[in-house]
């Protein structure tokens, strides 16, 4: 089940990847074909819901994909790393 732990260990992961490589936040959103502002959102693991209540994030396959790649990764071990 996807909830706010899986969400948050999701982003870490993200984040750490990010890190480990040197890319700001821009950089990677711009290689990846997101706004910076939608990783912000995954890497913190939350978002706003339509009733402005906090929810975990569930990013698409396609947004995981195109960030595991901007990184030289996969999504498995994003989510080995994040231990989905």
């Amino acid at each position: 089940m996807w909830d706010q732990a899986s969400a948050s260990r999701l982003g870490d992961s993200v984040r750490r990847h990010r890190l480990e490589r040197g890319l700001p936040e821009e950089t990677l959103a711009t290689l990846a074909g997101i706004t910076a502002s939608e990783l912000e959102l995954i890497e913190a693991g939350v978002v706003e819901s339509a009733k402005g209540e906090p929810e975990p994030s569930n990013p698409r396959l396609w947004t995981l994909t195109a960030l595991a790649r901007a990184m030289g990764t996969t999504v498995a071990e994003l989510l080995a790393d994040a231990e989905l």
